[in-house]
């Protein structure tokens, strides 16, 4: 591919990578730094435009600024990834605030993130859960009159929640592979349905959502 027509791909395929291995006064069990760097490198061969640049250890403030920095983007196909402790339904910052699942979803519905509008997102969680604190009260709830009307559509998350680096490599290495494989003949849901079933024949339990999701969505578009 020229380096025009891989520019002009890249517009059309957007991926923001956010991950978390430092936390106050907490030691992680997980290093996510292996993950991060296979994501990237996938996305990449896939032509998507990758943010990976000062996107690693957030605050809560640091990582509000950003999501609200990329839903004002448009694109064909978004995908945001989200390495960090967590409980699948709410997730650890750097600064040990945490924020719910429901925040990225308002944040990129169709009222906040019209670029997006009918475009598919997909979002995936993968979360170290081996602190047995519970994240989800910690979880900080933001919502305005804008978010309590949500219109949702053609979103996907696929989460999953693992105890050591061996589960959490072995989750990233699934993912990526199918997807630097298949991205040209399946879609995302079929993709991540083939995940969930390797996944689960390892003990791991991701969790597949559609919301509003009424049609076949690619990672390429033509």
């Amino acid at each position: 591919m020229s380096a025009d027509a891989a520019t002009a791909a890249a517009t059309k395929r957007k991926c923001l990578i956010i991950w978390n291995n430092e936390f106050k006064d907490k030691k992680p069990n997980v290093d996510f730094d292996y993950g991060a760097e296979k994501f990237s490198l996938t996305f990449k061969k896939l032509e998507f435009d990758v943010c990976d640049q000062n996107t690693k250890n957030l605050t809560l403030d640091e990582l509000i600024a950003l999501v609200q920095e990329k839903r004002r983007q448009a694109a064909e196909v978004f995908v945001l990834i989200f390495l960090t402790r967590g409980n699948g339904q709410a997730f650890l910052c750097s600064d040990n605030k945490a924020i719910a699942v429901s925040y990225f979803l308002d944040q990129f519905n169709n009222k906040y993130c019209p670029g997006l509008k009918a475009k598919p997102k997909f979002f995936i969680f993968l979360n170290d859960s081996s602190d047995q604190e519970d994240i989800s009260r910690l979880a900080v709830k933001m919502e305005d009159d804008s978010t309590k009307i949500r219109t949702y559509e053609s979103i996907i998350t696929f989460t999953c929640c693992f105890k050591n680096n061996e589960q959490a490599n072995l989750c990233c290495d699934v993912l990526c592979k199918t997807f630097a494989n298949d991205a040209n003949d399946e879609d995302i849901e079929e993709m991540t349905r083939r995940c969930v079933s390797k996944l689960m024949d390892k003990q791991l339990i991701p969790i597949v959502n559609m919301i509003g999701y009424s049609k076949r969505f690619h990672l390429r578009i033509p």
